[in-house]
This record gives C-alpha cells, sequence and structure tokens, in this order.
C-alpha cells in the first residue's frame, strides 16, 4: 500500500508539473492561480465552519469541468497535441530530447555551415523544456518537417521570414518569421549585432539553445544557458562543451580526450536537470500530497472506536500465576479509515502484556510491562490505536496447591425446641490453588446454608469460601470445586422458658381490714416441655391461700401447678405473704 500511495503521488506532481510548465509562459497561467486559490477556498471553510460559504464553493464544483473547458480550450488542445508527441512524461529532462534531436542538429549544422559560406543571415531557436508559446505567437505558424532545404528557403534574402527566426522543436519547424526578446544584460557589448543580442534575450530567460549566423561576416555562433559562443565551426569544431550539447556520429571527428570529457559532462548536466525549475518541482509534489490527502480523507472518511478488553498474559512459566495490578482491562482508542474501522467488533482486538522471563520459586516477581494491541486481520501500519493504560504492574508467583474440609456455618440460630444434626457436606474436601502466598493464608473453606422458614431440612448447594483465620475471604484463588451439597435436619430437643408464680388467694380479711400488698418467693420459676406448648405459657399458678376473716399478715408455704405436659426445674414450692390492714 504504501508503494502504490507513492506511485500515486509522483503520477500527480508529474501532470502538475507537466501542466504548470505548459501553462506558465501563456495567458492562461493568471487564470490557472485563480483556480488554485478557488479550490483552496473549499477546505479553508470547512476547516474554519463556514458552513454557508463551503456549501456555495461546493456547489460550483459540478460545474467545474464545463467552465476549465471553457476558459482552457486553446490551451487544452494544445496540451492534446504534446501529449501525442510524447513517448513518456519527462523525456526532455532526462535528455531524449537531445537524442530526437541527433538528426536535425546534423541539419541544423549543415544548414548553418551553408548560409555561413553565403553570408546569409539566420537566427535558429531550438526548444527545449521550457515552452515559447509567447513567441511562436509573434510568427507563422508552419509545423513543418525540418529539412536543409527549408531552412535555406526561409532565411532566403528575397524570402518574406528572412528577418526573423524559426523555432524548432525536435523533428519540427514550429514557426518562422518570430520576433525575439532583446538582451538587457549589461555585459553585453556594443559590438554585438542584433541577431546575437536576440539570442541572448532568449537564452537568458529560457533554456532554449539558438544557433546564429552573422549577415555580416558568416560566422556561425551558439546562445545557450545565457551565454554567447562566437566563431564556431560548425562542420569540423561542433558545438562547445560548454554549452551542454554534443555532436554524434559523424557530425565532428572528436578526439579521445574530448571524448573523456563528454563522459564527464553527463553527470553535470543530469544534476543541472535536476535542479531545473526545482521550486515547480516541489511545488507540483506539495500540490499532490494535498490533493491525495483531501481524496483519501473524502473516499474514505475516518472513524473511531472505543473497546474495553480484558488484558491478557503471555509467555508465563508453567507452575506460576499472575495478577495484574491497576486493573485486568484497558481502554483501546482505534482510529483510522471508515472501511476498516466500522467493521470491527470487541472479538477482533486482543490486549495483552509479555511475562516472559518473570517467575522466581519461592517469591513473588514484580515489573512493570507495556500493554500492546493487535487488530486481527488488519496491518497495523493501517491504524492508529490509543491504549489506556500505556504500562501495568504484573506480578508474578509460583503455584501452590492445599486440600482442605468444607466446614458449614449457619448463620440463624435454629427454632425454640430444635438444634441442628450433624451436617453431610459433598465433596467433604476442596483442593484450593492459586499464589502461594494466598494459599498459606487460608484457615478454612466454608459453606453457609440457610433454613427455610416452617422448613425441617437443609438440602442446598452452597459456595464454598475459603476463608483466613479472621474469616474474611481470601481472592484470586482456584477451587476444584466451588460449590458444595449440604444436607441437614432438625432435631427436635426439650426446650424450657421462665413463667411467673401467680399466687391463688381465696377469701376475704376480717372487715374493715384489706389485703394490702403479696408478695410471692420465688417470683418466676423455669419450666419444660414442647416448644408449642411453652409458647402459649407466661404464668404457673400456686395452690389456693385461705385468708377468710384474717386480721393480721398470713404466710403460707404452698405448692405450684405445672400445667399438663409441663414440668417444673428446680423448686415446686412458693411462699407467700399476704399483708393485711387497715384501710
Amino acid at each position: 500500500m504504501l508503494l502504490s500511495t507513492v506511485v500515486d503521488i509522483l503520477l500527480v506532481a508529474a501532470v502538475l508539473y507537466w501542466l504548470i510548465m505548459l501553462s506558465r509562459r501563456t495567458r492562461a497561467w493568471k487564470l490557472v492561480w485563480g483556480i488554485v486559490i478557488f479550490l483552496s477556498l473549499i477546505p479553508l471553510t470547512e476547516w474554519t465552519r463556514l458552513q454557508t460559504l463551503n456549501y456555495l464553493l461546493r456547489s460550483f464544483l459540478p460545474l467545474g469541468s464545463v467552465i476549465i473547458a471553457i476558459l482552457f480550450y486553446p490551451e487544452i488542445r494544445r496540451a492534446l497535441e504534446e501529449m501525442s508527441k510524447l513517448a513518456a512524461w519527462g523525456g526532455e529532462l532526462t535528455g531524449t530530447i537531445r537524442r530526437d534531436l541527433r538528426t536535425p542538429v546534423e541539419i541544423i549544422a549543415s544548414a548553418a555551415s551553408a548560409m555561413s559560406r553565403r553570408e546569409i543571415g539566420a537566427l535558429i531557436v531550438i526548444q527545449r523544456e521550457n515552452t515559447l508559446e509567447e513567441i511562436l505567437e509573434t510568427g507563422v505558424r508552419l509545423d513543418a518537417q525540418i529539412s536543409e532545404q527549408l531552412i535555406l528557403a526561409i532565411f532566403n534574402p528575397g524570402g518574406a521570414l528572412h528577418d526573423g527566426a524559426i523555432i524548432v522543436k525536435g523533428s519540427r519547424i514550429l514557426a518562422a518569421g518570430c520576433t525575439l526578446p532583446l538582451s538587457t544584460s549589461a555585459q553585453v557589448g556594443t559590438m554585438i549585432h542584433t541577431r546575437h543580442k536576440a539570442a541572448l534575450g532568449v537564452a537568458e530567460e529560457t533554456d532554449a539553445a539558438v544557433v546564429v549566423v552573422s549577415e555580416e561576416t558568416g560566422t556561425i555562433s551558439l546562445a545557450v544557458g545565457g551565454k554567447l559562443h562566437r566563431d564556431l565551426d560548425a562542420v569540423t569544431a561542433g558545438v562547445p562543451e560548454s554549452s551542454g550539447w554534443r555532436r554524434r556520429n559523424g557530425c565532428s571527428k572528436a578526439r579521445p580526450e574530448r571524448q573523456s570529457r563528454q563522459h564527464a559532462q553527463t553527470g553535470g548536466v543530469q544534476e543541472k536537470m535536476i535542479r531545473h525549475n526545482l521550486p515547480w518541482k516541489l511545488l507540483s509534489l506539495a500540490v499532490a500530497i494535498i490533493l491525495w490527502a483531501y481524496v483519501n480523507a473524502e473516499r474514505n472518511p475516518q472513524s473511531s472506536k472505543v473497546f474495553l478488553t480484558s488484558i491478557q498474559v503471555k509467555g508465563l512459566q508453567n507452575g506460576y500465576t499472575h495478577d495484574l495490578e491497576g486493573g485486568a482491562e484497558a481502554k483501546v482508542t482505534i482510529r483510522g479509515t471508515a472501511a476498516l474501522v466500522d467493521p470491527l467488533r470487541k472479538d477482533d482486538v486482543s490486549v495483552w502484556v509479555d511475562a516472559e522471563g518473570l517467575g522466581t520459586p519461592g517469591r513473588a516477581t514484580l515489573a512493570a510491562r507495556r500493554v500492546r494491541v493487535n487488530v486481527a486481520g488488519i496491518a497495523q501500519d493501517d491504524l492508529t490505536l490509543n491504549v489506556e493504560p500505556v504500562r501495568v504492574r504484573l506480578r508474578v508467583e509460583e503455584v501452590r496447591t492445599r486440600r482442605l474440609p468444607v466446614e458449614a456455618k449457619l448463620l440463624s440460630p435454629p427454632p425454640i425446641g430444635y438444634s441442628y444434626g450433624e451436617p453431610r457436606i459433598t465433596p467433604a474436601a476442596v483442593a484450593v490453588s492459586g499464589r502461594a502466598s494466598a494459599v498459606a493464608r487460608v484457615a478454612r473453606l466454608l459453606v453457609t446454608p440457610t433454613l427455610n422458614p416452617g422448613a425441617k431440612t437443609i438440602d442446598q448447594e452452597v459456595e464454598v469460601r475459603p476463608v483466613d483465620s479472621k474469616g474474611a475471604v481470601v481472592s484470586g484463588l482456584r477451587l476444584d470445586a466451588d460449590r458444595a451439597r449440604v444436607q441437614m435436619s432438625l432435631v427436635e430437643t426439650p426446650a424450657t422458658k421462665m413463667v411467673l408464680v401467680s399466687p391463688r388467694i381465696v377469701g376475704q380479711p376480717r372487715p374493715p381490714a384489706v389485703v394490702k400488698k403479696v408478695i410471692v418467693s420465688p417470683p418466676t420459676v423455669t419450666i419444660e416441655g414442647k416448644p408449642g406448648v411453652l409458647m402459649e405459657l407466661s404464668t404457673v399458678f400456686t395452690d389456693p391461700i385461705d385468708i377468710d376473716g384474717a386480721e393480721d399478715a398470713v404466710t403460707r408455704s404452698t405448692g405450684i401447678n405445672a400445667p399438663s405436659g409441663v414440668r417444673l426445674l428446680g423448686t415446686r414450692r412458693a411462699v407467700v405473704t399476704v399483708q393485711i390492714g387497715a384501710p
């Protein structure tokens, strides 16, 4: 995916650079900047939340292709013509123009030599990378196949086009009778003729090469790179090395030392080609990157999801267990394109820490470990993952096992008159496994059954809980049976109850004396019997005590009567004192 992205950006940058080079010397250049500003306003208004303006700008986008076709009709036509002539993009930059012009150079050299001998003036502009559209518009369009006869005919002193320059591109003569801009450099001497100033003017503003034949002296000159090379022999000397041009295969007989210098010059030419128009190349690349990001965001909108996932531990040695301090869950935030993020489920996300190398026999090991995230089926480079916490403290300790009996503890007392029988617990013992320090804290295993109201038996499956000596539950342990069945019955037992002793007084004292107070000793007694009978009793009575006609206090030792089904525990008699006095 990375390779395809790079290729995509470079191709777009190449197209943008080609369009810039094609239009920057034409009248469409200012319109191009206007379109760039218009397109830049769309993301700018979206970022600044100017919703109405953004809506209006986007409304014009569907009409963009029609508007561009109308405004740039001449430029589009010319661009299509140029595309049909190019074998591959960048041929001019990498030197293919020089390979294409090998035969044209021979033709130009031969024509220049012929005109030099006849002292016929000529200006031949060889277009390279930079477009010469403005110069072409000053002449007559030809678009003819280059030939020596055609060049000689154009510059014939009797012809209508002989005073202007011809523009050559590849093997075609694009135009003739063109007017060239004169050089304004202060270094140009007064002895240089108008043709040479015109050649220098083009060479200073563009990368074109201009061949000049002097009408006065017949000498051949070459203007390239802002410099003028004079008095050349087109047939034998060829073009100077500093000009960047070479004639090959029969145009000149280069000496061996010149051929070696030719190879050394190749690297410099390539470096110059790279540096040439470097700001425009960088601008094209930057715009291509921005376009790629914008299109990618439009076609692949961003999305995010949050998952709470348990942290797994990998790489733990056999015979060891672990604890995660600070929580066993992690919050995972996943960001990426909606096509990748929206279908994700919790099961697709795994969170884990590495415990490899941890664990010492006989003691616990505590270490901080980084939390790692993996999303099934998706490359990590395609997503932005954020996990909290980033690191956790991992405690690793040796595993121990103990087998302990299970004990029953009833939290509520039995009903009155009953007691709990011996419990039957299945299984009677349970193995406890876990961290060695935690297993050592376990004092016993408890089950706590409950008696349902009105029930006489208990038959329940109850959770088995490991507790320490203080009754607190020890957590983090594994039991081979986490529940136990408890069976237990209620056993009926005699109940006792303390009740009041109420004296039974019969008769009346001699008038006018009255009963002032009655004292019973003991005032209460303990009785024993069935719970149902005892629940209805609160008082037992003594035998009758007769006080009929008594004038003073009467004290009697009398028996205490127990109801049927109940027996007295302890004393069976009570002393009753009846105090009698005047009213």
